[in-house]
Parts: structure tokens; sequence; C-alpha cells
């Protein structure tokens, strides 16, 4: 039987423990980059991450990631998206280290199995995750849009995801102009077919989901309402075209 008295002290050595530790959140949707200014920010080493996940040693990468994982040039993508308690002074290498040991845990065998069964790979998964990610916020949507996108795979249509334009250019649009649409680049899903060549975020689990569980529907086309952040759908490009001035784009 435990007394109060022990109760009160064990809660006082774990509030002591945790005062030790700064709490980090690195929200879904974000990049390396974001994550090096949030560390900075905190009087981490976060010029030496960003250097470490734009380009992992070797040693990084045999330690922490699978065999068919460590082709990447980049950590992109890999360095989950999470709440994380880190002592001051940790070494940007061991903070990259959680990040991709909790990535491993969250994308455990079975998910990793259904992968492999449907022929993909999961840097594409993760790629289309870190896509999927930007555009829609809910569950449902998702798994829809993931339908959409990877249906245009395979019938060799480009994706025409705004967020890879944002990601090319730095900037959230609420309409992105002919310019834009027209920027060179490997990341411009407008002008190639396929996926991009790696992650455009670090995308959390319910987005790499979608990308595995994929919803199929009559749907071909999706819009955000600029208001809401509402997904509207359209099977035609008629329908979607009436939607994008009904709302505004």
């Amino acid at each position: 039987k435990i007394t109060i008295p022990e109760i009160a002290k064990t809660f006082s050595n774990e509030n002591n423990i945790l005062q030790e530790y700064i709490k980090f959140t690195f929200p879904e949707v974000w990049t390396i980059k974001k994550m090096s200014e949030r560390l900075t920010a905190n009087d981490f080493n976060g010029k030496e991450f960003l250097e470490i996940a734009k380009n992992p040693p070797e040693e990084i990468k045999n330690k922490y990631l699978y065999p068919e994982d460590k082709m990447v040039n980049s950590l992109e993508g890999y360095l989950f998206p999470d709440t994380y308690f880190l002592k001051p002074g940790t070494q940007a290498r061991d903070i990259i280290g959680k990040l991709l040991d909790n990535f491993n845990e969250k994308i455990n065998t079975d998910l990793r199995a259904e992968i492999k069964k449907q022929g993909k790979t999961l840097n594409s998964i993760i790629i289309m995750a870190s896509i999927i990610e930007k555009e829609v916020n809910t569950d449902d949507d998702r798994a829809l849009v993931s339908g959409i996108f990877w249906n245009r795979i395979k019938t060799g249509q480009p994706l025409q995801s705004c967020a890879t334009l944002a990601y090319i250019l730095g900037v959230n649009k609420k309409q992105y102009s002919a310019e834009d649409i027209n920027t060179p680049s490997l990341y411009n899903t407008y002008l190639n077919r396929g996926l991009p060549p790696a992650p455009i975020s670090n995308p959390g689990i319910s987005s790499i989901k979608a990308a595995i569980y994929s919803k199929d529907s009559e749907y071909n086309y999706f819009l955000s309402d600029p208001e809401t952040g509402q997904t509207i759908f359209s099977k035609t490009f008629e329908e979607h075209n009436a939607n994008k001035v009904k709302y505004g784009l």
C-alpha cells in the first residue's frame, strides 16, 4: 500500500526530473529548416542539426535507418514530428537520433509489410505523405486525396499539388499565378509527372497511413475553401472549375 506522502514524493521527483528537460514540439508539416530554427531559438545547435539532416553521415544512416532506407540523401520526411523532452546541451546528432528512433517506432513492421505488399517503397510513401500533410486537414480527406494522387500517378497525369509550389517558392498563397506554376524545379508537380524527388515536409502518422491506405472514389479533383479550410471534391474538370469560381479561386 502506497501512502499519500510517498505519492507526493513520487510526483515531486518526477517534476524535478522534468524540470531538467526542455519540452519541444515539432508540428506536422514542418521542414528540417523550421526544426533547426526552433532548436537555435532555444540554445541548441540548430545549424549542426540542419547540416546533419541535409547530408546525414553514414554512421547516422547505419545506426538509425533500416537497410532499405539508407539510400536517402536527406532526412527530410524521416524526422518524426512529435513532442520531445531534451536536456540542455543535447548534441544535434543525439536529437536527430531521438527523432529517427520515434519514426522507426511509428512506422512499424505491419506498415512496412503493407507498403511492400503494394509494391511501393517507404520513400515513395513518405514523399506522398509529405504532400498530403500540406494539402488537407482531416483523416477522411487525406485518404481521399491520397487516392486521387496515386490514381494520377497511375494514369500519367501530373499531381498538380499546390503544396509543392509552396515548397519551391517558400510561401503559401491563396492562388498561384501562371508564373508560379511554371517555376522550373524537379519539385514542381505541375511541370513534372510522378512524385517529386524527396519529401517536402516531415509528415505525421495520419498522413503516412493515408498514403498507405488510400481510398478509391469517384473524385478526380479537390480544392480547399480559403475561408473554412474545408476540402471540396469534384468528379469532373468542369465541376472543379465551377467550384474554383464559387470559392474565389
